[in-house]
């Protein structure tokens, strides 16, 4: 195993990242560490450090803090590692550090005062083989409190004992109080990767505030559940699930929601309605083949929907979404987008790309903060003239398409940064003066011969 720490530089210290490294690297089955202070003299630039590690790593560690959220390296590099598909483990002091995209990826808790029990649930969640049947024998990240009146090995029984026989391990476990007392109210349970084919019996976990069932194969969700009125993050990714009963309606501070990488081929969307507090909403890799977006509620800030079989959308957006800053609809064999989308003026990031999509709505340059458009691999045959508007936009992806030639309003994206585009269209006469103008405003300009960077 290969790992890359992505890090601000201003929380070298911080974050011991040094130290991470070194005990990282005392672990037989982790090849090699990569981070840039200890790295960087044999390589000119971040940029080319980050291309090179990051493609030949298997993991990105991405220490989340206010400081990485203003590195533009930083969030290159996380960028670069969920377009490769890589595996991200964040870690993080404060949740709030986290970005939506991150907070449903399987974090560690960064402990100043416990070096050595953060790296142990660091090797926990990095380790691929480890199993047990013994829930005395693991190790939880429960265990802050050195004082607590019950040895950890009781508190597990305890919420064994409540859960069910089918119950494998614990992963993690959240407490109200600091003291962790027998009768403290439980706000947190980490299922993940526990082998349960059965949603198990929560009946009296009423105080739940986050819930992990990642990693499972758990195919039917039950009729009806305790009320979970204080209840904001839910995760259900990774297992066999086929359809969504109505009491999802009913968790009312729902804020995000994972239900990737399940057999979903129809998602009620009505019953998102009242769910006003969520943010993130996460369908991938499912088998949905239309979206209806009518009743999604208007906070949301993230909408995942790659890698399903969605031909139509079905969204009337108007204002009610006014807050949507990422939809991800790649890898469908979706057509066409509806011209309102050009209503999200908060969006971010779009992603089109490996799609069957011709063509882009005038409408588009409606999107005054659209950052980064992922348009590549697919059929699209135009950029509309009225692209130039997009002035904020900053990352460009059009390789792999049939655009033979680019519209002259893309001379006016003085804030573009970096264009990803085919060999043919550098090579076309007709566009010999837009690339001369993008080269002036110091646009970088990566070109492809069909999936292989050529330059």
């Amino acid at each position: 195993m290969q790992i890359f720490i992505s890090y601000a530089r201003a929380d070298l210290e911080s974050f011991k990242i040094a130290d991470v490294a070194t005990a990282l690297e005392q672990h037989n089955e982790i090849e090699k560490v990569y981070y840039w202070d200890r790295d960087n003299k044999a390589y000119q630039t971040i940029r080319q450090y980050m291309e090179e590690k990051v493609e030949i790593s298997d993991v990105i560690l991405t220490f989340c803090s206010k400081n990485s959220n203003d590195s533009g390296p930083v969030q290159e590099e996380l960028e670069m590692a969920l377009y490769l598909g890589k595996t991200i483990v964040p870690i993080f002091k404060d949740v709030d550090d986290l970005s939506l995209s991150l907070k449903i990826k399987r974090g560690v808790e960064y402990h100043s005062n416990d070096f050595d029990g953060f790296m142990q649930d660091l090797m926990l969640i990095l380790s691929k083989s480890e199993k047990s049947t013994n829930l005395t024998e693991k190790l939880f990240s429960m265990a802050k409190n050195k004082s607590a009146k019950l040895s950890i090995q009781d508190k597990i029984r305890k919420i064994s004992a409540k859960v069910g026989e089918t119950l494998v391990q614990v992963e993690q476990i959240y407490r109200n109080s600091k003291g962790f007392l027998l009768d403290d109210q439980i706000s947190g349970l980490g299922l993940a990767n526990s082998n349960l084919t059965s949603f198990p019996d929560l009946n009296d976990f009423e105080t739940l505030k986050r819930l992990s069932l990642l990693n499972n194969q758990v195919e039917f969700l039950p009729d009806n559940m305790p009320p979970w009125d204080l209840l904001t993050h839910l995760w259900l990714g990774n297992n066999n699930i086929t359809y969504i009963p109505n009491w999802f309606k009913e968790i009312s501070n729902l804020e995000i929601l994972d239900l990737s990488n399940n057999k979903l081929g129809l998602f009620p969307s009505i019953l998102l309605k009242d769910l006003k507090k969520l943010k993130l909403l996460d369908l991938s890799h499912n088998l949905l083949n239309s979206f209806n977006g009518k009743e999604l509620p208007s906070d949301l800030s993230y909408v995942n929907l790659k890698n399903n079989k969605i031909r139509k959308i079905d969204w009337k957006f108007e204002d009610a979404i006014p807050n949507l800053k990422h939809i991800s609809i790649s890898n469908n064999p979706l057509t066409e987008i509806p011209d309102n989308f050009g209503n999200f003026k908060q969006l971010e990031i779009l992603e089109l790309d490996n799609t069957h999509l011709k063509s882009l709505p005038d409408e588009i340059a409606n999107l005054p903060n659209l950052r980064y458009l992922y348009v590549h691999n697919s059929d699209l045959m135009r950029i509309p003239e009225s692209f130039g508007k997009l002035q904020s936009l900053e990352k460009l992806w059009i390789f792999m398409t049939k655009i033979e030639q680019l519209p002259e309003s893309m001379s006016d994206l003085s804030n573009l940064k970096t264009i990803y585009l085919d060999l043919g269209i550098i090579q076309s006469a007709k566009n010999k003066k837009i690339i001369r103008d993008l080269s002036r405003n110091k646009t970088d300009i990566i070109v492809y011969s069909g999936k292989k960077r050529i330059s």
